[in-house]
């Protein structure tokens, strides 16, 4: 069976991130440290987070690879992106990594705050 890439296109937007994750002893630490193209989606939509609070959602960001390798996840940080030359500065408030059959990363999603 054929293992799917990244689907390539335009990438639209520059990324510039600054990712936090959580270490072995529970303290905070430099997980991911990016800057490159991706894609962005806006979208506003509101969720809860971990506290119960409501949360609206600004929108998703879709890069290619892994930016943050040998990291378990990326759970929060600043990402500055700049799209037709406004740039802007979003929170991270989650991070997934899509997976091929083969195990590599193909993709990395932040869903942005």
């Amino acid at each position: 069976m054929k293992c799917l890439g990244f689907v390539r296109g335009k990438l639209e937007c520059e990324v510039d991130i600054y990712g936090e994750g959580l270490g072995e002893d529970g303290n905070r630490r430099l997980a991911a440290r990016y800057c490159g193209r991706g894609f962005l989606q806006e979208s506003g939509r509101e969720v809860m987070d971990r506290d119960g609070r409501k949360v609206k959602i600004a929108g998703r960001i879709l890069i290619e690879g892994d930016v943050a390798p040998g990291v378990d996840f990326i759970g929060s940080g600043v990402v500055r992106v700049v799209v037709g030359g406004e740039s802007r500065q979003m929170r991270i408030f989650e991070g997934n990594r899509g997976r091929g059959m083969d195990g590599l990363v193909s993709h990395t999603v932040l869903r942005l705050v």
